[in-house]
């Protein structure tokens, strides 16, 4: 109850413009306090789960991860793109059907995250997934892929030792199979520890190419691996609409002026 009362007592919300709520797609100052309060009452029986010392360390991990995903960081937001809805994108993605199956691994410290891009990679590509690393049915499903003989599974990533996309080609046809390709979304240290997975992984050298987000990383890929020019050109597009959408949501001037090119 203690969250309540500030609610109600300490926040003046009377400031809280129309614009600030069409930002969020709701139509009153109740539903954005109803909201709140619902958040922070979640909030603290989570917090108050993982304080306690008879539960194990792997289970905190679960719940952390399963209130992320109910709730994202930000309230409101879309659970797609993680933009509030009056700067959603998702909407302007082009959508494509690769024969590569894509799924997104991603940190849980990038869940929920405007500036994160690899949520658009699946967005625009059919059959993808965008999984967090750390939830269970997640983990679960992509230990269901790892497993799934009718896949070779590659992860990207810059290795020296890894397979060329040619490679990669070559092997899935000697199998028989469809190419997985299992992107891990999130800051390069946290991908480091993300990578023990057995997989083949994609030959890139990252200091001479440079450091590129996650979007225009699969966008790279797959054009190598199917040389789609047209899907490759719409996966950077949606990396533009975004940037401009996250510094709209900022208030901050647009880079790529995507708002008034697509009118």
């Amino acid at each position: 109850m203690k969250h309540t009362r500030c609610l109600q007592q300490d926040w003046d919300h009377s400031g809280l413009s129309g614009l600030q709520l069409s930002e969020r797609g709701i139509s009153s100052v109740e539903e954005y306090i109803a909201n709140r309060k619902d958040r922070l009452w979640q909030k603290d029986e989570l917090l108050a789960y993982l304080a306690r010392p008879d539960v194990s360390g792997e289970d905190k991990g679960y719940a952390r991860c399963a209130y992320l995903l109910r709730n994202g960081k930000l309230p409101f937001q879309c659970r797609q793109c993680f933009l509030l809805p009056g700067n959603c994108v998702c909407g302007r993605v082009a959508q494509f059907t690769p024969r590569t199956k894509l799924v997104i691994s991603m940190h849980p410290d990038e869940w929920g995250k405007g500036s994160n891009t690899g949520c658009l990679a699946a967005a625009s590509l059919a059959g993808a997934a965008m999984l967090m690393r750390g939830h269970k049915e997640h983990d679960e499903q992509l230990q269901a892929l790892l497993d799934d003989p009718a896949y070779t599974c590659a992860m990207l990533w810059p290795g020296e030792d890894a397979l060329e996309p040619q490679q990669l080609l070559e092997l899935s046809q000697q199998r028989g199979t469809r190419i997985a390709l299992i992107a891990l979304d999130g800051t390069w240290d946290c991908a480091r520890k993300m990578k023990s997975r057995p997989l083949r992984k994609y030959q890139g050298n990252a200091a001479a190419n440079g450091r590129v987000c996650t979007l225009e990383a699969v966008a790279g890929a797959l054009l190598a691996l199917e040389g789609d020019a047209a899907m490759h050109e719409g996966l950077l597009h949606a990396l533009k609409l975004k940037v401009d959408a996250m510094r709209r949501q900022k208030h901050m001037a647009e880079v790529y002026g995507t708002t008034a090119a697509d009118e």
